[in-house]
C-alpha cells in the first residue's frame, strides 16, 4: 500500500513528523558585536544552569567550524574577506543552524549568545570576522573556566 505524503504529513502525525513543539520565530537579523564582547561572554556563560546545558565537546565543535577561516584571514594583508572564506562563512551558518535543530541546548546556547546575529553582521570585514572569532574564543574559555571538562 502506497504511503500518502500530502502536505508533508507522514503517517498518523499531523504536522508532518518530528519535533515541531518549539515553533516560536527567532530573531535571526544582523547585529553589530558589542565592543565589550569578552565581558558580554563571561555574562552569557554565567547565566547558563548549574547543569550546564550545552556541552563543551558542542561548542567547540561549532567553534572549529571557523578556525580554518580565521586562520586564513590572520595570515592575509586584506582587509576583506575572499569569496571562498565568505562561502566557508555560510557553510558554517549552515552547520551551526542545523545543529541548533539536532538539540535543544545547542539552540538555547546560540540564541542567547547571537551567534548567528553577529556572524551575519560579518559580512567580507576580516576585522569583524577577528573580533567575532575572539568572541567565540571567550565564551569557549569562560565555559571551561566555569564547568571544567564535563562534557
Amino acid at each position: 500500500m502506497a504511503q500518502n505524503y500530502n502536505n508533508g504529513n507522514r503517517g498518523n502525525y499531523p504536522n508532518g513528523g518530528g519535533n515541531r513543539n518549539n515553533t516560536a520565530q527567532v530573531n535571526m537579523d544582523p547585529m553589530p558585536l558589542p565592543a565589550n564582547y569578552v565581558d558580554a561572554a563571561e555574562a552569557i556563560i554565567a547565566k547558563l544552569p548549574g547543569d550546564m546545558p550545552i556541552t563543551s565537546t558542542k561548542i567547540r565543535k561549532i567553534f572549529g567550524l571557523f578556525t580554518d577561516v580565521y586562520n586564513g584571514v590572520k595570515r592575509a594583508a586584506d582587509h576583506s574577506l575572499n569569496a571562498d572564506q565568505i562561502q566557508a562563512l555560510s557553510t558554517a551558518r549552515i552547520r551551526m543552524v542545523y545543529e541548533c535543530g539536532r538539540d535543544d541546548s545547542t539552540k538555547n546556547f546560540v540564541q542567547q549568545a547571537k551567534l548567528i546575529n553577529y556572524l551575519k553582521d560579518v559580512g567580507s570585514d576580516a576585522t569583524k570576522l577577528i573580533a567575532y572569532y575572539n568572541y567565540f574564543e571567550a565564551l569557549v574559555a569562560y565555559h571551561r573556566y566555569r564547568f571544567g571538562e564535563k562534557g
